[in-house]
């Protein structure tokens, strides 16, 4: 291809990427723009006819996560297990946007986060302050927010933490605002850029996770803020010791918020997981085979009164997965989502972003453990994210500079 046809079409390409990433973040369900579709299969296309080579690694995923789906589903189907292959499909398909892995190496998807969850933060703000100044504004927005025929990627609700009423605004994208959290404490920590615009955009991304009112929300953007205090006290002089002492307390504090938010009796979403879990261990012991095999992919199961006798999906991703996978297949398509963290500890030195960005996206699979935002296309935008930041070259510091960044000496 001729060298300025293939710049050409790379700009389209950053374009046409930018736009989907946007779509994704801000419509997931893609009932709004409807977008989602159209611009993925044209991405796709650019990609096919501007690169020759595609990134080897994703081929074996890709192989891998789609071939596990496939057995597993023939297995269950084999031994009469009950599927709703309405649902099999969907994972089918949540795995689509998987497909951009191929061209990870190329793609850039980081820095397209942040528009879109600038907007969701002003989106979360605005709908907080005006439900906490009239309630007749509450009542309306928990309304279209019941209705799920709209697809109204914002909830709201009213929870109680420790005996403490909070009122909760989340919108369903908002765990990838760890990711956004992630580089602009680092650069706001390191002095990089304007540090208006970097304690802006941190207030933003943290802001979005605090206001879901979640539990892993909250507690991911306590931990991602005191990640970046440790990696910063750690770099200066006698840091490695100031470092450690501050890991160790705030060890300390999260195991204590956990404990007590996981004691929390009051909370129906606790209690819900509860019996979800109680619901998984009984489908284990009426199929004990399922930890080795699965039941295949849409297989249903007694969710013990919270969706029904045939529920097919609970909020325990993990769960879930072993369910429908068995536990060996799921230890090797997790593998493959954690995979790409090996290749940025292989280049810590190289991507200024590599640790921060690891400890939000191990995060991000927490945060999804506990909500469907896995197998999803939010959830494979976060796969995407850390494929890209990990393979692309493009984020890796020259060597040059690399130099004069291992030569610099630490602050004080």
């Amino acid at each position: 291809m001729h060298l300025s046809t293939k710049v050409n079409l790379e700009k389209f390409i950053g374009i046409t990427t930018t736009l989907f990433v946007i779509v994704v973040v801000l419509d997931p369900a893609d009932v709004i723009f409807r977008l989602k579709m159209p611009l993925f299969a044209f991405l796709i296309g650019l990609c096919i006819i501007t690169y020759r080579n595609v990134l080897k690694d994703s081929v074996a995923g890709l192989i891998t996560i789609y071939g596990i789906c496939l057995i597993t589903s023939a297995m269950g189907s084999f031994r009469e297990v009950n599927i709703n292959w309405e649902f099999a499909i969907s994972i089918y398909k949540g795995f689509t946007m998987a497909f951009l892995l191929l061209w990870a190496h190329k793609l850039r998807i980081l820095e397209k986060l942040y528009l879109p969850l600038v907007i969701i933060f002003f989106l979360v703000i605005t709908t907080y302050i005006a439900m906490n100044m009239n309630p007749d504004i509450e009542t309306l927005i928990h309304g279209l927010t019941l209705e799920n025929s709209l697809g109204i990627p914002l909830g709201m609700s009213r929870r109680t933490f420790i005996g403490i009423p909070i009122i909760s605004v989340f919108y369903k994208t908002s765990p990838l605002g760890l990711f956004v959290a992630g580089v602009f404490l680092y650069k706001l920590f390191n002095n990089v850029g304007s540090r208006k615009s970097n304690l802006f955009m941190v207030f933003s991304s943290v802001s979005i996770l605090i206001l879901g009112g979640t539990r892993m929300n909250i507690l991911s953007a306590i931990v991602i803020v005191s990640f970046a205090i440790i990696q910063r006290f750690y770099k200066t002089r006698h840091g490695k010791e100031v470092a450690t002492i501050l890991f160790l307390i705030g060890i300390g504090i999260i195991v204590v918020i956990t404990t007590t938010l996981l004691n929390d009796k009051g909370e129906d979403s606790l209690e819900v997981k509860t019996v979800l879990s109680k619901a998984f261990y009984r489908q284990v012991d009426k199929n004990p085979s399922l930890l080795f095999f699965g039941e295949g992919a849409g297989a249903t199961f007694n969710s013990l009164g919270i969706r029904g006798k045939e529920a097919v999906q609970s909020e325990l991703t993990y769960q879930d997965m072993i369910r429908w996978f068995g536990i060996p297949m799921t230890v090797l398509i997790m593998f493959i989502y954690l995979y790409p963290l090996l290749t940025i500890f292989k280049k810590r030195k190289k991507l200024n972003y590599g640790a921060i960005l690891s400890v939000a996206y191990l995060l991000y699979l927490a945060i999804a453990g506990t909500n469907p935002l896995l197998i999803t296309s939010t959830g494979m935008l976060a796969l995407l994210t850390i494929y890209s930041y990990a393979y692309n070259p493009n984020y890796e510091t020259p060597p040059s500079l690399l130099k004069s960044v291992v030569q610099k000496p630490p602050n004080n």
